[in-house]
């Protein structure tokens, strides 16, 4: 089966590594002709993460046919570490292997082992959701920082015009107001008043690993799993996170 991929954006690659390093150890990627997805769920089973890539966000892209290529997500990260903003990321499947080359320049190639294949495709989950936001990435990373520095989860409430991060410890509390009307809240969309608790060391790590994006959408429910989407592109890749409520 013949796969190349040839790709300008190194920061998604990037990001995808980053995100997937604080969840798997292995991730199995499906390809088509259509494009690349994933969906890969943390050992604990309260966090998972989905991946849409379309095959128009490449510069090149051939799949003869639908197969799963399964990798060490410590493998990409390592590849990863060594591209740059300007290299162009050409991936091709051999046999037993995946090649990626760096080039910005000089040519850069790095042969990654394949490993069995993983479980199947998982759905994802049909939910509905009361709350949606779109918040400025960098914004929503600083909020999640400033409730790290006391706590190791979050609360979110939302109402008509506002939406509060807050977090409490021993350490003492904080509280993240945005208002509509604030440069960094673009949008909220709340069809009834919700509140939900999270926790920080995963919300917190996705949210940092995909830096690329500029807006974050959010949407969550009272007592229901949160669900980040982060663009890859303006041509519709995108990847999401699902994360589970903190129960008392």
């Amino acid at each position: 089966m013949s796969f190349r991929m040839v790709s300008s954006n190194p920061d998604a690659w990037k990001a995808l590594a980053d995100a997937l390093a604080g969840m798997v150890e292995e991730a199995s990627f499906e390809v088509s002709p259509e494009g690349i997805s994933l969906r890969a769920m943390d050992p604990s089973r309260v966090a998972m993460i989905s991946l849409s890539w379309s095959s128009s966000s490449f510069e090149e892209y051939r799949c003869g046919s639908s197969t799963t290529i399964s990798l060490r997500v410590d493998d990409l990260r390592k590849v990863m570490k060594r591209a740059d903003k300007k290299d162009k990321v050409t991936v091709e499947l051999g046999e037993g292997a995946l090649t990626f080359r760096l080039k910005d320049g000089y040519e850069r190639e790095f042969v990654v082992p394949l490993v069995e294949a993983g479980e199947a495709l998982r759905p994802l989950p049909k939910l509905s959701f009361n709350v949606e936001a779109k918040i400025l990435q960098r914004s929503l990373r600083r909020v999640l920082e400033d409730v790290e520095a006391v706590s190791d989860h979050v609360t979110l409430r939302a109402q008509q015009d506002s939406m509060e991060f807050l977090g409490k410890s021993e350490l003492g509390q904080a509280r993240v107001k945005l208002t509509t009307g604030d440069p960094d809240l673009l949008e909220l969309k709340v069809k009834e008043q919700s509140e939900a608790t999270y926790s920080l060391e995963y919300l917190s790590g996705f949210v940092k690993s995909v830096k690329p994006a500029e807006v974050a959408t959010l949407e969550f429910s009272s007592k229901m799993p949160i669900k980040l989407t982060f663009p890859l592109d303006e041509r519709g890749s995108l990847i999401e996170f699902y994360l589970a409520p903190r129960v008392e």
